[in-house]
């Protein structure tokens, strides 16, 4: 497990696979990884959760095609404003998948863990997920302020723009 801090390294990778008309999918890869948190997470749950897996996939390829309708998420997972969610599951369901709702047209993956606690802020591996994401929402958004080396989003709002690796970004 990697340790969060303010000065995360990594970059944001788009999901072809997943990318449709209604949205583009991306998803984080940390420091020197070459797999995506959303790849790692189906890795590591296909086993034990196969069915939910399944279910957590087949959701976010409707997203890209449709869109990413506030119907697929439980908002307000983070802090205030930074788009941080879990993708919408059923009360029977034991994995979370955190990601961020940048607009309806645009969704960053990242990673979860099975849930058996109420509050994610309650289980070490919910808590560390979260945070990587409200981490990664955090250093977009300053991006963006600073418009630091071209970044920010296409004009059509379903992209972003200038280089996507945030190491050692400052703001």
């Amino acid at each position: 497990m990697k340790v969060i801090n303010s000065e995360l390294n990594f970059r944001l990778v788009e999901l072809p696979e997943f990318t449709g008309r209604g949205a583009t999918i991306y998803s984080v890869v940390l420091g020197s990884d070459d797999v995506t948190l959303f790849d790692q997470f189906v890795i590591d749950n296909e086993g034990a959760y196969g069915e939910e897996v399944d279910e957590i996939v087949g959701t976010v390829a409707a997203i890209g095609q449709i869109g990413a309708r506030w119907q697929f998420f439980k908002p307000n997972e983070g802090l205030p404003g930074d788009g941080v969610c879990a993708l919408y599951d059923f009360e029977n369901r034991k994995l979370r998948l955190y990601c961020i709702r940048y607009s309806k047209f645009m969704v960053i993956l990242g990673s979860g863990a099975m849930k058996n606690v109420r509050a994610w802020q309650d289980d070490p591996n919910l808590s560390q997920n979260a945070q990587i994401m409200m981490e990664v929402s955090k250093q977009i958004a300053a991006r963006i302020q600073d418009r630091f080396d071209d970044f920010g989003l296409s004009e059509d709002l379903r992209n972003f723009t200038g280089t996507l690796n945030f190491n050692n970004y400052e703001h």
